[in-house]
């Protein structure tokens, strides 16, 4: 699989190519609170809503609620989430992007 570093401003979708298409993701619904993790434990931090689709195909959307250190799968494509942090430019989501080669 191939990785890359990509940043996601707070709702300014970008595109990433793979086999199946170029997936559109956005980061949006940045805020601060508490959530519970993968294994059920209460946490404190951000949190952004991980939307994804194929292409213009709208019956591909999916979205998750995702922090620093999720990792999600939507097709061929695998986004593990690095860090949500706040910059000069507004909040933004750090992550890597894998797809099928």
């Amino acid at each position: 699989m191939k990785t890359n570093a990509v940043m996601l401003p707070n709702n300014v979708p970008i595109t990433y190519p793979g086999k199946e298409g170029i997936m559109r993701l956005a980061a949006t619904n940045i805020v601060f609170g508490k959530y519970k993790d993968d294994q059920g434990k209460e946490c404190s931090g951000w949190t952004a809503a991980l939307s994804m689709m194929i292409g213009e195909d709208r019956e591909t959307y999916k979205a998750f609620k995702v922090y620093a250190g999720k990792s999600v799968k939507f097709g061929q494509f695998a986004v593990n989430v690095l860090r949500i942090v706040s910059s000069p430019f507004g909040m933004l989501v750090q992550a890597e992007v894998a797809s099928a080669e």
